[in-house]
């Protein structure tokens, strides 16, 4: 319902929405179809792709928690269909950097939205085009809702590695935590230097999961 309703006020140009309560968002669309323009109202274009990204954690009952996550999340934003537009989601979800491993961004996005995807023939075998193609064609579909988990925070990394002495201060710079990291999993997690990661958000990824791992809180 929110996708549609951002989606008809920019097409008429009905200026801003309210997109939080649901029920003022719902008033306001009501005002403004008392009054249709000359013409009629003009049909869904169909190029229109409103994605919510959405913070990390389960979803709850509580509306306005889930909310929250989306509004952490970065807030939903509207974009128009290109044939860039796979990069342009992952790039503003944060699994794609500047100038960045496009296959590591994508099969980062596949497992963090695993759940999602299940529905869609999309495996993680596929090749990296195969991938994108699918890819595309979810994220134009006009029939789903395109709320997608956002990628890894790198707080709980930054931490451990401070606590480990790879780095002097959890505030450390990007580049003395890329090489904390590369070095918690050389001597930690036991990958050889060709099973690194490239991307500072995979080698994120890999860092949690190695931590998430040791957790003793974590083992069952």
């Amino acid at each position: 319902m929110l996708a549609a309703l951002v989606k008809f006020f920019h097409v008429h140009r009905l200026g801003k929405l309210t997109l939080w309560p649901m029920s003022r968002a719902l008033r306001q669309a009501f005002q403004a179809t008392t009054s249709p323009p000359v013409g009629g109202w003009t049909q869904n274009p169909g190029d229109l792709v409103f994605v919510q990204p959405r913070w990390r954690g389960r979803q709850t009952g509580n509306a306005t928690a889930n909310f929250t996550r989306f509004a952490y999340g970065g807030g939903p934003y509207l974009t128009q269909s290109s044939a860039g537009l796979v990069q342009a989601v992952l790039d503003r979800l944060g699994y794609l950097e500047d100038g960045g491993h496009l296959g590591e961004a994508t099969d980062l996005f596949c497992i963090a939205n695993r759940k999602e995807l299940q529905k869609f023939e999309l495996q993680e075998k596929d090749s990296l085009s195969s991938k994108l193609s699918k890819l595309h064609a979810i994220f134009t579909s006009q029939h789903r809702l395109q709320a997608w988990r956002v990628s890894y925070d790198d707080i709980g990394v930054r931490e451990h590695l401070q606590q480990t002495g790879h780095i002097q201060s959890a505030g450390a710079a990007k580049e003395q935590v890329l090489e904390g990291m590369r070095d918690l999993l050389l001597k930690e997690a036991g990958l050889r230097p060709q099973e690194l990661p490239q991307s500072y958000t995979a080698l994120t990824a890999h860092c949690l999961r190695h931590i998430n791992r040791r957790d003793p809180n974590n083992r069952r």
